[in-house]
């Protein structure tokens, strides 16, 4: 026999195929024999498809692979195109750094997937020629791992760059602007949080790791005590292990951890949600995406005649026009924010809220008398020197009042967190 005394390990290796699922799987099986006695056993089986193309499905998923790649090479192209314009700006983005790892994670994953094309039918040849030899497949079972591993992290990261584009949606947008708007503050915290988590840690080790093998290293300990905030957690073992110091020390850390640290990263992220939905709220419309796929929609389907009827029945609605759009219309014909903010507390437009079609037929219809009476009076004969002095003297009194408006905003963010800071200390 080739197992001695001295045999400390045996390793069985085999590879299995299923043709039905078309499935390599190369699996190891370990039988350790410590000195102490006894046999430790450990089994890993890694599944594989290492004939890519046996079927016409496989052929469309190689087509589309590599219209993936040719998409990775545009976007390095842009990517370096970009860096060259913007150089150490490009830097300054946190999403810049999130497309180069996906650029990254793309290339090294093509390479892998070059190799195994390289490997796989020379290894499977070589199998098919020699059935009575062992063929090892163990190469190209860590060439798959690795690729497979490459391409889940880049999957991972391609999806969470959604909320890249998550602003063009008002309600989705608030997310994004609060977890930006709050990041030094969870920072902060979460400096003290570890502190607080490794001081409990290193207690639970020295405390109960002779004992209790979830806290027999300052690691286990870590990773019990984040399953407690789970609640996932095994008392028994602490009060077999020190019926006085276990109830205080679990006590004291689900008093500090939970009632306090979390509720306050709850309250740092609710003060911010807050600021940001009143931001909003009183901002200028942007783009919504929403409005933007239904307006393109819409025209497409009257282009093809299905929208006619729908069409009308929003002509003969009261209201159909915002005020974001009679903004840029009157941007067009040459009016300065000043004159389109006159003109909407001429007529008691209210800026929150949509302009009604008889608003916007009154506005319409007084500019035009006005550009009639001044051609009968003569109005367009002022010289130059007076509209110049005039557009001065109106972009003063613009800048005038953005300071003023830049004022009250300073002053109702003070008084909004002494309101805060009053109903915290009533609380």
């Amino acid at each position: 026999m080739w197992i001695e005394r001295g045999t400390r390990a045996v390793f069985i290796d085999f590879t299995v195929y299923n043709g039905n699922k078309n499935l390599f799987a190369v699996c190891k099986l370990v039988f350790e024999f410590p000195a102490v006695g006894g046999v430790i056993t450990k089994a890993e089986i890694h599944t594989m498809k290492l004939l890519r193309f046996s079927r016409n499905w496989d052929m469309l998923l190689l087509a589309l692979e590599l219209v993936s790649y040719i998409f990775v090479a545009y976007y390095l192209l842009q990517a370096i195109r970009e860096m060259v314009h913007f150089k150490w700006n490009y830097m300054l983005k946190f999403w810049n750094y999130v497309d180069l790892t996906i650029i990254s994670l793309s290339i090294a994953a093509g390479v892998f997937s070059f190799m195994e094309y390289i490997h796989a039918p020379p290894t499977m040849k070589t199998i098919v020629n020699n059935p009575d030899v062992y063929g090892n497949v163990e190469y190209l079972a860590s060439i798959y791992t690795s690729k497979r591993e490459l391409v889940a992290v880049m999957l991972f990261l391609v999806i969470m760059k959604v909320f890249k584009y998550l602003n063009f949606n008002r309600t989705m947008g608030q997310l994004n602007s609060t977890l930006r708007q709050c990041a030094k503050d969870i920072v902060g915290f979460s400096l003290m949080f570890f502190i607080v988590f490794f001081a409990f840690s290193e207690l639970g080790y020295l405390l109960f790791g002779s004992e209790v093998e979830n806290f027999s290293s300052f690691g286990l300990a870590m990773f019990t005590l984040l399953r407690t905030i789970l609640g996932d957690f095994n008392y028994d073992e602490l009060e077999r292990a020190d019926r006085v110091l276990a109830p205080i020390y679990f006590l004291s850390y689900i008093f500090l951890v939970f009632f306090v640290l979390l509720n306050m990263f709850l309250a740092i992220i609710n003060d911010t949600y807050n600021d940001v939905k009143t931001e909003i709220s009183i901002a200028p419309d942007e783009l919504q995406m929403t409005e933007y796929l239904r307006d393109k929609l819409h025209k497409v389907l009257q282009k093809v005649g299905v929208m006619k009827d729908v069409s009308k029945k929003h002509k003969k609605s009261p209201i159909n026009a915002t005020i974001r759009q009679v903004r840029e219309v009157l941007t067009k014909c040459g009016f300065n924010s000043l004159e389109i903010e006159m003109f909407f507390a001429r007529y008691g437009i209210n800026q929150m809220a949509e302009a009604r079609v008889s608003d916007v037929e009154d506005l319409i219809r007084d500019l035009e008398m006005s550009l009639a009476t001044d051609d009968q009076k003569g109005g367009r004969s002022i010289s130059s020197e007076i509209l110049r002095e005039q557009q001065q003297k109106l972009e003063q009194l613009d800048r005038t009042l953005s300071q003023l408006v830049e004022q009250v905003k300073l002053l109702l963010d003070r008084l909004d967190r002494m309101e805060t800071v009053r109903k915290v200390r009533r609380v």
